[in-house]
């Protein structure tokens, strides 16, 4: 489970987040909507540690994959050395074949990561939920810059992640078809 309780995040003087409070149970997730500017990659990156609120409590599992703005990967490097890299960071080398062809990437391997459209690219990173299965996933705008087929690849393999007891918390701007409570964010800047 994650909890939530009064989270407020400042930046310099800026207030970020403010009495923020929400939970999600095992075998569900929470969809964080609002424009840009209203803190939902704040949200996830303070759940996923790489940033400390300014008050509040929060309880969350370790076992974490945060996909952010940002694909993580290594630009000069192939799909293939890519996916081998996070593989092996996370022991399931065995498991680089099936996510080629989950989010049907054989024909890129070989390609430099710089080389590929941001569609691409961003199934790339994607890739990662299946090398580096976690608990949870907290995951910023997933459905940004991919296409139809591979909205409903990420949309099915999201409902089986939490089919199977994890949790699943994603940013959207846009509306997002899953069966997951959804927290809205005030308007942006």
């Amino acid at each position: 489970m994650i909890l939530v309780k009064n989270l407020e995040y400042r930046r310099d003087d800026k207030i970020i987040l403010q009495n923020l409070s929400f939970a999600v149970q095992s075998g569900s997730g929470l969809v964080i909507t609002g424009a840009n500017g209203t803190g939902k990659t704040t949200v996830l990156k303070i759940l996923a540690g790489l940033l400390v609120p300014t008050l509040g409590k929060i309880e969350r599992p370790e076992d974490i994959l945060y996909i952010g703005h940002k694909n993580a990967m290594k630009e000069e490097f192939s799909v293939l050395e890519n996916l081998k890299f996070w593989a092996g960071l996370a022991g399931n080398e065995l498991l680089v074949p099936a996510a080629l062809s989950y989010f049907q990437l054989e024909d890129y391997m070989d390609l430099p990561h710089k080389a590929l459209s941001h569609g691409l690219q961003r199934r790339v990173a994607l890739a990662r939920l299946i090398l580096s299965p976690r608990e949870t996933w907290l995951l910023d705008e997933p459905f940004a810059h991919i296409d139809n087929e591979t909205a409903k690849c990420l949309r099915n393999l999201i409902i089986t992640r939490t089919e199977q007891g994890g949790i699943v918390i994603l940013s959207s701007h846009q509306p997002v078809d899953l069966p997951f409570g959804e927290l809205g964010l005030g308007s942006g800047d």
